[in-house]
């Protein structure tokens, strides 16, 4: 986004809020682009209308509120708890002697919750198996991965660069 759409963003804002008045309306573009300027200028517009239309709180949004509708806009509906597990124990019912296939069929977010093809596979061999407690631990891994994904989404490319770096770093010093 450049500076201009940014302030356009905020005239609509304050046309829409008699109450959202900045002191210092300088800074608060500078601030304001600062922190939007990786986004895109439509969606984020379009993030403004939705907020408009659906809050009835009387206040302007913060720049966190409208990064949470920009994602709501372009993410699909997440998938419940109670359906990915449902694709888990398809998987574990064939993950006798197919774990690794079965894993590589599951989308990406339920393989990180289930971590790897030998849980699959150690889950579809136990004699003692216990469908509830399994699902319970899933589902409060599920609602972790999807939690931090939908967190990872709000940061800006240079932090989630920032913390790329790091997470490799850990993994050279764990490495040796």
């Amino acid at each position: 986004m450049t500076k201009e759409e940014t302030k356009n963003i905020l005239r609509v804002l304050t046309a829409a809020y008699p109450n959202f008045k900045p002191e210092n309306m300088v800074e608060t573009v500078h601030i304001w682009h600062l922190l939007l300027e990786d986004m895109d200028y439509k969606l984020i517009s379009m993030a403004v209308k939705s907020y408009i239309r659906a809050n009835s709180s009387g206040f302007a949004p913060s720049i966190g509120e409208l990064m949470e509708y920009a994602n709501r806009l372009t993410s699909p509906e997440e998938m419940t708890e109670t359906k990915a597990w449902g694709l888990v124990m398809k998987a574990i019912r064939n993950s006798g002697y197919n774990s690794e296939e079965e894993f590589n069929k599951l989308p990406e977010r339920i393989q990180k919750a289930v971590g790897s093809p030998k849980q699959l596979w150690s889950m579809a061999i136990d004699e003692n198996f216990n469908e509830q407690v399994a699902s319970s631990n899933f589902m409060r891994a599920y609602r972790t991965v999807v939690n931090r994904e939908n967190e990872m989404k709000k940061l800006s490319p240079d932090v989630i660069k920032l913390i790329e770096n790091i997470n490799n770093t850990r993994i050279c010093v764990n490495e040796k």
